[in-house]
Parts: C-alpha cells; structure tokens; sequence
C-alpha cells in the first residue's frame, strides 16, 4: 500500500534502518507516547547486538523531545541479557 501521513508500511520486521527512519517521522507529529512491541521479538529477524544498537539509537531521538517511548520485551531467559542492556538507555524498567 502507499505511505500516507497517517500510516507507514515497512518492507520488512528486520529493517530496523527503514524502521528508525518511520520512527523518526512519528517524533516529528509529537505523539505523546510511541509504544514498541516488543524488543525482544526483533531478535526473530537480527542478532542481539543489532538489536542493542536499534534500541540506543531510539532513546537517543527521544531525549529531549515531547514524545517518550514505552519498550515492551518478553521475560523470557534467551532475552535477558538484551533486555539488561537496553534498561541502561531508559529512565525505569517495572517487570510484570
């Protein structure tokens, strides 16, 4: 389907290049929350250190702006270690 200002479609789940850009565009309208779900799941398409650097990359677009980001991510033990991480680029964790 085309782009719109409304909806962006991606050509895949692991083109986190493509993915940061539409990010980008998202933080420019001021939401106030962008809600990633999940983390984790990216590790389905790259390996933890493309991952790792993903997320970094993301809380760096969100310092000093309106939005803020919410990072979902499974507890499960294969993702502990990225989930560690990726908790030195956020304010707070709250597991549930």
């Amino acid at each position: 389907p085309p782009q719109t200002d409304h909806a962006y479609y991606l050509n895949s789940p692991g083109a986190l290049t493509e993915m940061s850009l539409v990010i980008s565009k998202f933080v420019k309208h001021e939401f106030d929350y962008i809600i990633f779900d999940s983390i984790t799941n990216l590790m389905t398409y790259q390996k933890q250190p493309v991952v790792h650097k993903f997320v970094s990359s993301l809380a760096r677009k969100a310092e000093g702006k309106k939005t803020k980001f919410v990072f979902l991510a499974l507890d499960l033990p294969d993702h502990k270690s990225l989930v560690q991480q990726c908790s030195m680029y956020v304010d707070g964790t709250v597991n549930a």
